[in-house]
């Protein structure tokens, strides 16, 4: 009888413990709920700052493309139109010597691989040379 009761007194311990040990997990459902709505919201906000920082790092160099045209060309040269596409930069206008320009902007740290797009041929109106130049961005 000692052994039943020794028996009973254990299934009856283990039964408190798995009933609290319910509530426990009862409780804390809704934290924990919230903790796997936040780290999904935080993975989807990570997802979204990688994508941009990649869409920076690899497309628009354009501020810093131009800021270097400013320094590299001569006053005398105008841009009247400037093209940044997929690593490469396209600019034409107009300049007092043309041929000078390939070699100036050969030496940019930032661009490689320039080249002169079509002939040059002096504008009637304004007395410049006219020029179609190509250039790759430096990697």
């Amino acid at each position: 009888m000692f052994l039943a009761g020794l028996f009973l007194h254990g299934q009856v311990q283990d039964r408190q413990l798995l009933n609290e040990l319910d509530r426990e997990i009862a409780s804390l459902k809704a934290p924990v709920a919230r903790v796997q709505e936040l780290r999904e919201q935080t993975e989807a906000i990570k997802e979204e700052i990688d994508s941009i920082e990649n869409l920076f790092r690899r497309n628009d160099f354009t501020l810093e493309v131009l800021e270097e045209l400013t320094t590299i060309i001569p006053e005398d040269t105008y841009l009247n139109n400037y093209v940044y596409r997929s690593g490469k930069v396209s600019i034409s206008g107009l300049s007092d010597s043309a041929t000078d320009l390939v070699p100036l902007l050969e030496n940019s740290p930032l661009l490689d691989n320039v080249v002169q797009r079509s002939g040059i041929f002096r504008d009637t109106q304004t007395g410049k040379d006219r020029f179609s130049i190509e250039a790759e961005l430096e990697e």
